[in-house]
């Protein structure tokens, strides 16, 4: 069993995101788990596919909308509760790609804030909105906690994007291009080891770890080759800072070596 501890920190949970939020600490602290069988076991909780057992009869079935909002923001926490280098981030990432090649019993669902009808798992709806309001909510990154709760959220959205499973590269622009403009210094903000510019890097790295050819693939999509390369030397300078992490120092590293490798457009 993994080692990883995980709260759904809601004092009062509606009961069905106590149900999601079972369904995702199980299946990554069991190494061994199904990513199939939990994308399963997720889908059988949309409201139109739950089982009468699984609904208090006190209780009408929510809309779509109102599951699915739900539904991505527990994703999303647990999410940000995984250290960035950590193989749940991988698992987590293998999970929401079961689900979106899930073949659902219900197949596409109309939100009527969208006026749209999307596939309900193909399309994965919400998920970008809600990864955004919760991205958003991260703002001074003062806190030793929200430093490593927004590394690992960028983890997270840098590996669905690298798997197709969403969109997220718009993050990966704000992440690097945030990155090159800090201050030239290691700034500490607290008694803790990290400092924002050494966040920032670290989130910089794992985004071009992950999707470093999605970057440079087209500049209306990705960096610009300014951008590009000023991150690169960035990297190349920050390399040389004694206060910086080993274990930030490493991912920095690679990042490096991932965009040396790489060919500009």
């Amino acid at each position: 069993m993994s080692s990883l501890h995980l709260e759904l920190k809601d004092d009062d949970p509606w009961f069905i995101e106590v149900k999601i939020f079972k369904i995702l600490r199980d299946y990554l602290q069991d190494p061994a788990a199904s990513p199939a069988v939990a994308a399963q076991a997720l889908d059988r909780l949309f409201p139109a596919n739950r089982s009468d057992e699984d609904q208090p009869t006190d209780e009408p079935r929510e809309d779509p909308g109102s599951f699915l909002w739900h539904f991505w923001g527990v994703v999303h926490n647990v999410a940000q509760q995984i250290p960035y280098t950590a193989p749940e981030q991988d698992r987590l990432a293998e999970l929401i790609k079961a689900l979106k090649g899930l073949s659902s019993q219900t197949k596409t669902v109309y939100l009527a804030s969208w006026d749209h009808t999307f596939d309900l798992w193909g399309d994965l709806p919400l998920l970008g909105p809600t990864f955004r309001e919760m991205y958003d909510c991260m703002v001074s990154l003062n806190d030793k906690q929200e430093r490593e709760h927004w590394q690992s959220l960028n983890a997270y959205a840098a590996r669905l994007t690298r798997d197709e499973s969403a969109n997220l590269i718009l993050f990966a622009k704000y992440s690097i291009e945030g990155m090159v403009e800090e201050v030239l210094e290691l700034r500490l903000v607290d008694d803790g080891p990290r400092s924002i510019l050494e966040s920032r890097m670290v989130v910089a790295a794992e985004w071009v770890i992950q999707c470093g050819e999605r970057l440079v693939a087209k500049e209306d999509e990705g960096l610009s080759i300014e951008s590009w390369q000023r991150c690169k030397e960035r990297f190349s300078s920050l390399l040389d800072n004694a206060s910086m992490s080993p274990q930030t120092r490493e991912r920095v590293q690679k990042a490096k070596q991932v965009m040396e490798a790489l060919r500009l457009r």
